[in-house]
This record gives structure tokens, C-alpha cells and sequence, in this order.
């Protein structure tokens, strides 16, 4: 798995070379607002601009994620704690009348 991710790494960073070296033609930038203009490369912006998107796209998905791992953290805690009170009313003396259907019906079928 490990040679596959790194064959896949160097092709993505030989094919990024291969765009740089046939995209070095400066183009002028012009920042709208301001007065400010510039000369660069045109990989640059293209590459710059997928590198931006990329790094926006992990931010949003990690904020994701970050939330459904907290609501499973919940869920989680949540059905130990009813595992606890099962446990404890199963142990004592009340168990409850579905427990007890349940348990009567599990004989039945253990019987024949």
C-alpha cells in the first residue's frame, strides 16, 4: 500500500513538473483594487490557485468531520450508560416484563 501511495505521489509531482517547464510564459496579474500588477508565471497561478482549493476543501471537510466525530463520541457515551442501567436491571430482582417475555421466549426455542 505504501509503494502504491508513494508511485502515486511522484507521478502527480512528475506530472506538475511536466506542466510547470511547458507553462513558464509570464502572464501580468492585475490586483483590481489596488495599483499593484505583476509578471508571473502562468504555472504558478494555476498551481497556486488548485493548491488554494485544495487546502479550502480539507479545512471544510476536517470541520465536517470533526462534527460527526463529536456526535459519535455522544452517541457512544450515551449507549455505554444504557448498557450500565441494562446491565443493572437485568441483575437485580425487577426485571422488566419485555426482559422477561424476551428470556421466556428464548426457553422456548432452547427447549425444543
Amino acid at each position: 500500500m505504501r509503494f502504491v501511495i508513494q508511485l502515486a505521489l511522484a507521478t502527480i509531482i512528475g506530472v506538475a513538473a511536466i506542466f510547470a517547464i511547458a507553462n513558464r510564459t509570464e502572464t501580468n496579474v492585475d490586483f483590481y483594487p489596488f495599483p499593484f500588477t505583476a509578471e508571473i508565471p502562468l504555472y504558478v497561478i494555476i498551481l497556486g490557485a488548485i493548491s488554494i482549493g485544495l487546502i479550502i476543501g480539507v479545512a471544510l471537510s476536517s470541520i465536517s468531520r470533526f462534527r460527526l466525530r463529536l456526535e459519535a463520541e455522544k452517541h457512544r457515551k450515551r449507549a455505554e450508560a444504557l448498557e450500565m442501567v441494562s446491565k443493572e436491571k437485568v441483575g437485580s430482582n425487577t426485571t422488566p416484563h419485555a426482559i422477561k417475555r424476551e428470556q421466556n421466549n428464548r426457553l422456548a426455542l432452547d427447549q425444543d
